[in-house]
């Protein structure tokens, strides 16, 4: 059934972008994988298919705004928006890899 492949399709470019990301940015992949499925973010993300498209391509363009690919960045953006026109809000994101993370005396500053 065609339906059927379409959601396969899906779910499997959902799930592994989402495990790039975690690779990639995890300092504790396990628990990270625990809390993507526990908390009911898989579950979102197969229900939510179009947004969940677009979340996963902007996961992909954050790794390319990482290593400073601006063309890259900005052709996964505009592909984000083909399945939801809310990634436009990801294009800023192009410019967060540059700053710092804070240390623990800053992140009460950070916060307020």
């Amino acid at each position: 059934d065609d339906g059927q492949v379409l959601i396969f399709v899906t779910s499997v470019y959902i799930t592994w972008t989402t495990c790039i990301f975690i690779r990639n940015n995890s300092e504790d992949i396990p628990l990270s994988l625990l809390i993507y499925i526990c908390l009911g973010l898989f579950t979102f993300n197969m229900n939510g298919m179009r947004q969940a498209m677009a979340m996963s391509t902007c996961l992909l363009a954050y790794e390319a705004a990482k290593k400073r690919k601006l063309i890259f960045f900005a052709l996964l953006v505009i592909l984000a928006m083909q399945f939801h026109k809310t990634a436009i809000c990801f294009a800023p994101m192009y410019f967060v890899p540059k700053v710092k993370k804070p240390t623990i005396s800053q992140i009460p500053v950070v916060t307020i």
